[in-house]
């Protein structure tokens, strides 16, 4: 399935299941109890992109 507009999935995307929602093939995500909660959001936004990145590319 390729919609021609882009979509997103919200609900349940950390990172404990990022790596299941990449490897599901998703091309984007929206994360966001992960990147607010901390007090680095900053951080928090750069492990989770890392992470979903890494196993993009895996």
């Amino acid at each position: 399935m390729r919609p021609k507009l882009p979509w997103f999935c919200i609900g349940g995307v950390n990172l404990k299941t990022i790596e299941s929602v990449a490897e599901a093939g998703a091309e984007r995500i929206v994360a966001v109890s992960d990147v607010l909660k901390p007090e680095d959001t900053a951080s928090a936004v750069r492990e989770l992109t890392q992470k979903f990145l890494h196993h993009k590319t895996v």
